[in-house]
């Protein structure tokens, strides 16, 4: 007999629980477990669970942009259809936000419309809808090591 498949909540409990329940904190300087920035908790997350280092790429705006512009030097791919079709996105893809004219924020997929993230205006990690109120998704990125 064929288990049903998990519900789309229970997958992206499973990864992002032990993330939410540390209480990983806002720090603008990447401190790992003890607090972080957005980009700092998709490297933490990365990290953990599938043993990918992903070195920090600089201030937020770098970071971003070398994610957007720089799939030649960073082992990050596109994932051209995930942008407008949420469908497409899956489980630790990078989504990037374009806030007041450049991408300001990110967060790592957990499913196709919910993300694990950390932003100053939160405080701590959590999860939350993508499509509300975190700018436009700007791209979405999957590394190479999870193609």
């Amino acid at each position: 007999m064929i288990a049903p498949a998990a519900p789309a909540a229970a997958i992206a409990e499973a990864f992002t629980n032990r993330f939410v329940s540390a209480e990983i904190g806002w720090l603008e300087d990447d401190r790992g477990w003890a607090g972080t920035h957005c980009f700092g908790l998709v490297r933490l997350v990365l990290l953990e669970d599938h043993g990918i280092f992903v070195p920090d790429y600089g201030p937020a705006r770098d970071r971003h942009e070398r994610l957007r512009d720089g799939a030649a030097r960073t082992p990050f791919r596109p994932v051209s259809k995930a942008v407008q079709n949420p469908v497409e996105r899956r489980p630790y893809d990078v989504v990037t936000f374009d806030a007041a004219g450049f991408d300001d924020h990110c967060g790592i997929v957990a499913t196709p419309r919910l993300m694990l993230h950390l932003s100053k205006r939160v405080g701590y990690a959590r999860v939350d809808r993508i499509d509300i109120g975190w700018g436009a998704v700007s791209g979405v990125f999957r590394h190479e090591s999870l193609l």
